[in-house]
């Protein structure tokens, strides 16, 4: 059964939860992590506490926003210790190039910050999947509310939450080796 790792950013715990949640339901063993401050940043090795008490054959580390940004510094100084990673309209910030690491990219259409999210493509893998989720927005992967300078979104919360659970189980099964 793979495992997915996901950070928090800045809101508080339950508005992932229903994202979670669904991805839990399709055989992903998911642990969510409160960070110190809700930084990802001041958490960034919480993720080896977790490590250390489960014996899974595969992990998988991700995050939302600067949480994925974070999830991806991590990863890279631990790339022999994951299968891959999974940012929720995030970019990467060092270099995730070794054998047997993959990255799944989801974001929304609407995004506001379609520009930030195209950040640092030279440090994305080999085994690469971008997923953009049509009608999607930034703030709808968490339940947390409107976000400043977030596009409209033309899709539920719902349906931008169902369509990226889908998009992780697809990923998790074809990787999950």
């Amino acid at each position: 059964m793979p495992l997915f790792f996901t950070r928090e950013r800045k809101w508080k715990l339950p508005s992932t939860r229903p994202l979670l949640k669904q991805i839990a339901s399709q055989e992903a063993d998911v642990f969510l992590v409160a960070m110190p401050l809700h930084m990802a940043f001041f958490g960034l090795n919480k993720a080896d506490k977790i490590r250390a008490s489960y014996h899974y054959q595969n992990w998988y580390m991700s995050g939302h926003s600067l949480g994925a940004a974070m999830a991806a510094m991590y990863s890279a100084d631990h790339l022999k210790d994951y299968r891959g990673l999974i940012m929720l309209a995030g970019y990467p910030t060092k270099d995730l190039h070794a054998a047997n690491f993959s990255v799944l990219s989801i974001y929304g259409s609407k995004d506001g910050n379609a520009k930030m999210l195209q950040k640092n493509p030279q440090y994305l893998p080999n085994d690469y999947t971008k997923q953009v989720i049509k009608g999607g927005n930034h703030a709808q992967f968490g339940n947390y509310g409107l976000q400043k300078g977030d596009g409209q979104a033309t899709i539920s919360r719902k349906a931008q939450q169902q369509a990226t659970a889908q998009a992780v189980r697809q990923y998790l099964l074809a990787h999950d080796k």
